[in-house]
């Protein structure tokens, strides 16, 4: 097993090998019975989840001992390219145009897999979607992931948690609501802003300032504001120059839940938006 590549406050996680295979071994700090929790909902629902565009779990093990150190263990698929933001990221450096509209496509092909089967994400960034040698996006990290049809919340009370820059304004209100398949497309569209952006969806605005400005909103705007979009409070990217583009983001970020986009509208204009793409890049050879 090599040394980790990435280091944080849940772990660390290694490149390694697995029956000849190149695998990524994620190893869980499992400090208290909430975290032993947390881990054995989340093998539970990956365990489940068999799709081209899903990060494949190949096992996962925890001691029984609660007396014990040890880390909990995910083995899985190994995404050679990194995530959507290093692979932009990269692409960008090197001066090179990316296929983002079809990496988003394949991203929400992925969704709609978990949404077909009740499982909310709860988790979804640039940093979740990760990219193979191949450049087949795949989601992953349930680790905020619930079934909420079986009663399961990863929730933590009132409060949001995850990703600020990428949770939908309706998890900042007073309702205590929790994660839906509605606030997983708003993260999504979120994604796009980050994509389309080449950064954090709201910027350099720390995480702080973006929970106080939508929790703000979430308590003062009147009914027909709420309706509207995402655009009142995160102004269009100056980087977007697509009108087409940027009307499909606020779709997708309305801040009523019930006006977003579906998945399956999602889904045939991203496959529009990917076409003109390659396209426009074939008329470039």
């Amino acid at each position: 097993m090599d040394s980790p590549f990435r280091v944080g406050g849940f772990g660390k996680i290694y490149h390694g090998t697995w029956l000849g295979s190149r695998v990524v071994i994620k190893l869980i700090d499992l400090v208290s019975s909430k975290t032993r929790r947390e881990f054995l909902r989340e093998a539970a629902i990956w365990k489940k989840l068999h799709h081209p565009h899903i990060i494949q779990l190949y096992g996962a093990c925890m001691s029984l001992s609660e007396q014990t150190d040890k880390p909990g263990l995910f083995i899985c698929e190994e995404a050679e390219n990194g995530s959507l933001r290093d692979v932009l990221f990269n692409e960008r450096q090197a001066g090179r145009s990316s296929p983002v509209w079809r990496t988003l496509r394949d991203a929400a092909l992925g969704l709609r897999y978990l949404h077909q089967r009740g499982i909310v994400h709860g988790d979804l960034k640039g940093n979740n979607i990760l990219v193979s040698k191949s450049g087949v996006a795949k989601l992953t990290d349930f680790g905020l992931s619930s079934i909420p049809d079986q009663g399961d919340c990863s929730g933590n009370g009132c409060e949001a948690i995850g990703a600020f820059q990428w949770k939908a304004p309706e998890l900042f209100g007073t309702n205590c609501s929790a994660a839906t398949l509605e606030s997983d497309i708003y993260a999504f569209g979120m994604c796009i802003v980050e994509a389309l952006r080449g950064g954090s969806p709201w910027g350099a605005l720390p995480d702080a300032a973006v929970k106080y400005s939508l929790k703000k909103f979430m308590r003062t705007a009147s009914k027909p504001e709420m309706e509207r979009t995402i655009s009142r409070v995160l102004p269009r990217p100056v980087n977007v120059k697509n009108d087409k583009h940027w009307a499909f983001v606020k779709q997708l970020c309305a801040f009523d839940p019930s006006e977003r986009l579906k998945l399956s509208d999602t889904i045939k204009i991203l496959d529009e938006f990917a076409l003109d793409e390659a396209t426009q890049a074939f008329s470039l050879l």
